[in-house]
């Protein structure tokens, strides 16, 4: 495992109209496509569980159907929103979509953005 430090953090508010708790979505399950598409990150798709959880989902995990979405494998849209200079565990790396699954210094995972991180020599 590597470690990675936070050279960017996300506004307060970046993460605001997601379900808390995030969305996590097992094979099988049967979602919502919502219209709301991000430029900045392109790979996902915001869908809505029948219980009126929201997430984005990298579209690769989903078979997509008009409006309507089955999931194809389990994903967890938990994301760390640490402080610049912090240091996070990477514990998976998802690179097509940009976000990497770490663990900070205080035991919490979740997805943090790629770009918003740099290597560290530690």
């Amino acid at each position: 495992m590597r470690e990675v430090q936070v050279a960017i953090s996300f506004p307060p508010d970046f993460f605001n109209g997601l379900t808390q708790p995030p969305l996590i979505i097992r094979p099988g399950d049967s979602l919502k496509v919502e219209d709301e598409t991000s430029d900045e990150w392109p790979a996902f798709v915001l869908v809505t569980s029948d219980k009126g959880e929201r997430g984005w989902v990298p579209e690769r995990c989903l078979r997509l159907q008009g409006t309507n979405a089955i999931a194809l494998r389990r994903y967890d849209t938990t994301t760390l929103n640490p402080l610049v200079g912090e240091f996070l565990t990477v514990l998976e790396e998802d690179i097509e979509s940009g976000w990497l699954w770490c663990r900070d210094r205080k035991g919490r995972v979740g997805w943090f953005a790629i770009d918003h991180l740099t290597p560290t020599t530690r």
